[in-house]
């Protein structure tokens, strides 16, 4: 075995590319996601809004918003699940 000071921590290509499609397609799954359910998830995950000014900003009750979210998070989930196999 080597010394761990000379086993690159470099994913390498391979890994590289791997990762890039998984996020390719957790992009594309995204975007096929409705309405109701995509604008939630993107205002909290991707431009940090919290709940209460997600349900503002959609005119929604705050439970509502965290509903939405688990279902997205559900379904992109299931379908990532199903793409895999």
């Amino acid at each position: 075995d080597l010394p761990p000071d000379w086993v690159s921590q470099d994913p390498g290509p391979a890994a590289e590319t791997e990762n890039e499609q998984g996020l390719s397609r957790l992009h594309q799954l995204i975007l096929g996601l409705p309405e109701a359910l995509r604008m939630p998830l993107v205002l909290r995950h991707f431009h940090g809004a919290r709940d209460e000014d997600i349900a503002a900003i959609l005119d929604i009750s705050l439970s509502n918003v965290r509903v939405r979210i688990h279902r997205a998070k559900e379904k992109l989930w299931n379908q990532y699940a199903e793409a895999e196999s």
